[in-house]
């Protein structure tokens, strides 16, 4: 069973890692976090990432540092999209959150979410020394679609870059400058 999980989470392992050698933009303010989540989502989503991540990090007495965002989105549709937070708390913990965020209507909504922490990044090995994980999720069906969402994040990442540009932008060879 632990070998079972150990695989089902290694795509979101690989693509917390990936995305933790981009720069991070330093926490000033809730205010500031709040407005660059909504610059990628709105301000109703971003609320609730907000809510989510401090509810999370009060518990574990944690301040944050810095944090990046980001949006995936699925191949052949720009109607649906995953928000990406990363962030770097004051005690060297690192954490990476895919949400997935339904609205029924004004003011039903569903926030689903999971969290993977690291701490003491190994680059040789492109893994921490501890990994946590933390979800919460309105089904089962939420949580294996956020690992979908990992899965299909490192999948792109790892794709050579002339190949990800041709399939994610639909770009096609001769936009496409040769791999650096």
């Amino acid at each position: 069973m632990l070998h079972r999980l150990h695989e089902l989470t290694k795509p979101l392992s690989l693509l917390h890692y990936q995305l933790s050698r981009g720069p991070l933009n330093p926490f000033i303010s809730i205010g500031a976090f709040f407005a660059k989540v909504a610059s990628y989502t709105d301000a109703k989503t971003a609320g609730i990432i907000c809510r989510d991540i401090q509810n999370h990090v009060q518990l574990q007495t944690a301040d944050l540092a810095a944090y990046a965002v980001f949006l995936l989105y699925p191949f052949h549709n720009n109607e649906i999209s995953w928000p990406i937070v990363q962030w770097q708390e004051q005690n060297g913990r690192e954490a990476l959150a895919i949400f997935d965020i339904a609205y029924r209507d004004e003011e039903d909504w569903m926030s689903s979410y999971i969290i993977h922490f690291g701490v003491n990044k190994m680059v040789l090995t492109a893994r921490w020394s501890r990994r946590e994980l933390v979800w919460n999720a309105t089904s089962m069906h939420a949580l294996k679609a956020l690992f979908n969402v990992a899965q299909h994040g490192a999948g792109i990442l790892t794709l050579p870059q002339a190949i990800a540009r041709r399939v994610y932008c639909h770009a096609d060879s001769s936009d496409v400058e040769p791999d650096e």
